[in-house]
């Protein structure tokens, strides 16, 4: 857990992110993996013509990635960490179900390609 208490009387100071410790800088290197494979995943998409509705659902994992990023930084910078703490799990929980679907359609047109192919 990271020492919020600890660093909630330096609000508004850089330094309140040494205060923080492995664990944070842990999560923040992940935040940065997701932002940038988000990123990559939506160029991808956005190259093949035949799937919309997955470059849709790309475009807004990779918006999500950003707004959590933004409403992470808020739970340490401003006096709003209650609200931020809130947004900043839905959307972590919002990143997690839409990549899961975009996952289980992928799967599935693998499948469907597949079992074409059988016939």
């Amino acid at each position: 857990a990271y020492d919020l208490v600890a660093a909630s009387d330096k609000i508004l100071d850089i330094s309140t992110i040494g205060l923080l410790g492995p664990a944070f800088n842990a999560h923040r290197t992940l935040a940065i993996v997701s932002l940038l494979a988000a990123f990559a995943q939506w160029r991808g998409f956005k190259t093949i013509s035949n799937a919309p509705e997955l470059n849709r659902y790309s475009q807004w994992l990779l918006w999500i990635c950003v707004a959590q990023i933004v409403f992470g930084s808020l739970i340490i910078m401003t006096d709003l960490s209650a609200i931020s703490k809130a947004f900043h799990i839905s959307l972590g929980a919002a990143i997690f179900v839409i990549q899961f679907y975009i996952c289980t359609r992928l799967f599935q047109g693998k499948l469907d390609a597949i079992h074409n192919e059988s016939y």
